[in-house]
């Protein structure tokens, strides 16, 4: 069936945490590191990351977190005692006050705008806090989406299919006119085939390796696949 309907999640997909944001506070606590290395190290440990969500069945929470932060501070080859709690209150302070995530791809407008000229639908589905659509927003990405579903505000997270069955009642489309694109394989590329769909793994360093799931590097990648599947 051709496609009809691209859903995306937020975080590390359309929206990034500031760069500029995280290299002040690193080098607050002592760690100076360029932006692009931070960057670089956050998408290791992301593959890190995934079996142990996995396990515990969510990616939210303070020690969810922690164990994020302690990653890629291990891949940036700095050790988390002393400075890694340091930095991890710093971060929780900072967000409290501003959008971390805020960051937009700056691919992600003109793709979904390609994408929904061509006539599919596009949401977000997020395992976010409640704030999804705040950083969208703050992205400048917000009117360029037909819908978000929040995690936190629908009550249901990835991978459980249920938040992609709401995604696909939202478009109005079957399970096999959709895709999902997402930076967690466990997460996002597992919980859409639950709910029947094709999940596309954003992959921008090849971190992850070989998969058995269609991977982009950017989401200039994940248009031409999504538009070749749509027929466009």
């Amino acid at each position: 069936m051709p496609l009809r309907a691209a859903f995306f999640d937020a975080g590390n997909t359309l929206v990034h945490m500031r760069a500029d944001r995280m290299t002040e506070a690193f080098a607050a606590e002592g760690i100076e590191r360029e932006g692009e290395a931070i960057r670089t190290a956050e998408r290791r440990a992301r593959v890190r990351l995934d079996p142990i969500v996995s396990e515990q069945g969510t990616t939210e929470g303070v020690d969810v977190m922690r164990t994020y932060l302690r990653l890629i501070l291990e891949e940036l080859g700095v050790a988390w005692d002393g400075q890694g709690p340091r930095l991890a209150d710093r971060l929780r302070a900072l967000g409290r006050v501003e959008r971390l995530w805020g960051e937009p791809d700056p691919d992600a407008r003109a793709v979904l705008a390609d994408l929904r000229r061509r006539g599919l639908a596009v949401g977000v589905i997020s395992n976010s806090d409640g704030t999804a659509e705040e950083s969208l927003r703050v992205a400048g990405l917000l009117d360029a989406v037909d819908f978000v579903l929040d995690s936190h505000l629908v009550g249901v997270e990835k991978p459980d299919p249920r938040i992609f069955r709401l995604a696909l009642r939202r478009a109005a489309v079957a399970p096999d006119d959709a895709a999902f694109v997402g930076d967690l394989y466990s997460v996002d590329i597992l919980g859409a085939r639950r709910a029947g769909m094709t999940g596309i793994l954003l992959d921008p360093i090849g971190a992850w390796g070989e998969r058995d799931c269609p991977r982009a590097r950017d989401l200039l990648e994940v248009r031409d696949l999504l538009l070749a599947r749509a027929g466009a």
